[in-house]
């Protein structure tokens, strides 16, 4: 039921922020299994099972996930969920080489702008940063990784946060300014040690 999705969501998402991909990927289907499709928990399973696939490089499971996200929200209660969805797929499916699906995900998301939810607009504009770096404008790639940050800032999201801020300072190296990208990359070594997102940290300190 319901609860039970929920909590299985859950689980994927603290299996996510700890590296564990394939627990996040099995959680993510569980409790996509066990809500009604289409409903908001759902499309949030598939949010976090996209990312998982991505992550373990299974394209196969991920190009499929992807196809069932192309169409629009049925209704207003899930469009929220649906446009997140949409959004860390088209990411995800840009890490593992579907450009031409994830480039039909993210031209179909809504402006960000638009969008009540300050996390959503952060997803939105972290999946258009990743179609920007595919076509070859690491400049715009930066300015939405920053913008997205921002958001997820604002909705005090800090494990989101933690996690543009690193990509941040790598989108600041790519375009060479290296003394630049100190600062992101440092902030969020420093927050993710507070929260415990021992991948992160490690993610960061490669940078």
């Amino acid at each position: 039921g319901p609860a039970l999705g929920s909590l299985l969501r859950l689980q994927a998402e603290a299996h996510r922020w700890r590296g564990e991909n394939a627990y996040a990927v099995r959680c993510g289907t569980d409790a996509a299994r066990v809500v009604a499709h289409d409903d908001a928990e759902w499309l949030l399973a598939l949010r976090e099972t996209t990312i998982g696939c991505a992550r373990l490089g299974d394209r196969d499971a991920l190009a499929a996930l992807c196809e069932g996200l192309r169409g629009e929200a049925r209704n207003d209660a899930s469009r929220a969920a649906h446009v997140s969805a949409r959004a860390a797929a088209g990411a995800a499916a840009f890490d593992v080489g579907l450009i031409d699906l994830g480039r039909a995900l993210v031209n179909s998301l809504d402006d960000a702008q638009s969008l009540e939810s300050a996390d959503v607009r952060g997803d939105v504009l972290r999946a258009r940063a990743a179609l920007t770096l595919v076509d070859g404008a690491p400049g715009a790639h930066l300015a939405l990784l920053e913008e997205a940050a921002l958001r997820f800032e604002e909705s005090g999201n800090l494990r989101e946060m933690c996690d543009l801020r690193v990509a941040v300072g790598r989108g600041r190296q790519i375009l060479g300014m290296h003394q630049r990208s100190l600062g992101p990359l440092r902030e969020a070594r420093a927050a993710a040690s507070r929260l415990g997102l021992h991948h992160v940290s490690a993610v960061a300190e490669l940078y």
